[in-house]
């Protein structure tokens, strides 16, 4: 940042893909960064040819809850409805890359949790090419972890109730290499279970999740307390 004296003229000057230093400062900077970048004229709507992302994309897919913030503030009305190039939120964004501090803020912020993206090319990640998907199916995509994460999220933001369609479980797998239980048609509840989640099995219950889960198709007939019991 001290290269960037009172009278740089190239703020906004960007590589072949799109990318400048005012991405890179929202991404791993600080709110310092971020300020001495707009003082001299950075552009908040400068997007990359990658997914068409802004600064603040950058910010929230590195979980850099400081700088999302400062240039949150300054964005105007309408900034926690922003959509990159292909129809993602910014929770899609926090969900596929896993940035819960600012997953939790966007959720706080009334964030719309059953929005779908477009569907798009995806070069990086063949498996979603074409597809709309929610957050929910980006975290059941990714795994365990990540969807408990989000779900965690949900519980702690209070915005369980806005999710819609939380009985099926999304069928990511056409292409599972050898691992039996995700190829099964588990229901969310046998997937918390399995993840020793105790919050998220609760919030199922609570939801009238059937403990039993007579209509899915287990791997020997397993319940959900098997699941946690380990078999």
């Amino acid at each position: 940042m001290r290269l960037l004296s009172g009278s740089f003229s190239k703020v906004n000057a960007c590589d072949s893909r799109g990318w400048n230093a005012f991405h890179r400062a929202a991404a791993v900077g600080t709110v310092e960064d971020v300020r001495s970048f707009l003082r001299l004229g950075a552009s908040l709507d400068l997007r990359t040819e990658w997914y068409g992302w802004t600064a603040l994309f950058y910010a929230a897919s590195h979980d850099n809850l400081e700088t999302f913030q400062a240039i949150a503030e300054l964005s105007g009305d309408g900034v926690y409805k922003s959509l990159d190039g292909d129809g993602w939120n910014l929770l899609h964004c926090c969900v596929y890359f896993g940035a819960p501090r600012v997953m939790r803020l966007v959720l706080q912020q009334g964030i719309d949790v059953n929005s779908k993206t477009l569907r798009s090319p995806m070069a990086e990640d063949p498996k979603l090419k074409n597809k709309e998907l929610t957050a929910a199916d980006l975290a059941r995509y990714i795994g365990p972890k990540r969807y408990r994460m989000f779900l965690d999220a949900l519980i702690d933001t209070k915005r369980c109730a806005d999710l819609e369609d939380m009985d099926v479980f999304w069928d990511a797998a056409e292409d599972v290499d050898d691992t039996p239980y995700e190829a099964i048609d588990w229901k969310l509840l046998h997937w918390a279970s399995y993840n020793g989640s105790p919050r998220v099995k609760s919030l199922f219950l609570l939801k009238g999740a059937d403990p039993e889960h007579l209509d899915a198709v287990m791997l020997e007939d397993w319940t959900p307390e098997l699941l946690v019991d380990g078999g």
